[in-house]
């Protein structure tokens, strides 16, 4: 089974996990090394009448937003909390059809206090590329359309809802996925003990989710035809619907559509929608 990218990633969750505590009332208290070529970066919000290829985000905590945009432009927007400065403020690069956006300057030792340090990505269109790379970030994205997504997420929890999404792939290590009534064609998970709750408007052509301990529930149709491969040590399938079982598949009205859930320990939920 395929584990070698939830360990790396646990592993990668045990060092990030030493750069950020939190105190009370909700108050972010950064103390990381945050590294970069920021030389030619710009700071504050910026809105571009133009497409842009590609969009790298690398946000370590409060959220991240992708919405509709109002207009005809893409918007990049920091809400904060406190007056802080440029150093410390969200900082972009476009270059040849990439935009890069970073969590703050480029800094040995990023030592800051936030209450909000929030990041808002507006979209009037599809959009070709987006990666998002997240500490403890908590990413909520609705109403957008996107050919090709990847989130690599380490304890925010995951909110997709009402998206068109041609390619999406989420590297999870403890924050819940809810990715609900999207159209997503591929769809492709890999989590540590972040549960994932997944529901469709139309299934997608491909789901392939591997998982340590999460509990993974997929809400389907009475009469959508799938046909699951669960792949696991001690997990247990538990579902509310008819099915066929041949070794570790599960047939349910003779499924068409071929899913592949690995799991160590986690169980799978294949649940009336």
């Amino acid at each position: 089974m395929k584990f070698k990218k939830s360990l790396k990633i646990f592993i990668f969750a045990c060092l990030i996990v030493l750069m950020i505590t939190i105190t009370g009332c909700n108050k972010l208290k950064i103390n990381a090394n945050y590294v970069y070529d920021d030389t030619n970066y710009s700071v504050g919000n910026k809105a571009f009448g133009f497409n842009i290829n590609t969009i790298n985000i690398d946000w370590i905590a409060g959220n991240v937003y992708i919405i509709q945009s109002t207009n005809n432009e893409i918007i990049i927007r920091e809400d904060v909390d406190i007056e802080i400065e440029d150093i410390y403020k969200m900082h972009y690069l476009y270059d040849n059809g990439v935009l890069n956006i970073k969590y703050a300057g480029s800094m040995r030792n990023l030592n800051y206090n936030y209450k909000t340090k929030d990041l808002y990505l507006m979209l009037p269109n599809i959009a070709n590329e987006i990666n998002i790379n997240s500490v403890s970030s908590d990413i909520q994205i609705s109403m957008v359309s996107i050919n090709d997504l990847e989130i690599d997420n380490v304890s925010g929890y995951i909110n997709i809802e009402d998206a068109t999404i041609n390619n999406l792939e989420i590297d999870n290590v403890s924050g819940d996925i809810i990715i609900f009534d999207n159209y997503i064609k591929d769809l492709d998970i890999d989590t540590v003990s972040g549960n994932a709750g997944l529901s469709f408007n139309s299934l997608p052509l491909d789901l392939d989710v591997s998982s340590t301990s999460a509990t993974i529930s997929i809400y389907i149709k009475d009469s959508d035809p799938l046909k699951i491969s669960f792949e696991t040590i001690s997990g247990k399938l538990k579902t509310n619907l008819e099915y066929v079982k041949k070794g570790d598949t599960y047939i349910f009205n003779n499924g068409t559509l071929e899913y592949e859930i690995d799991s160590v320990s986690g169980s799978l939920k294949v649940l009336k929608k």
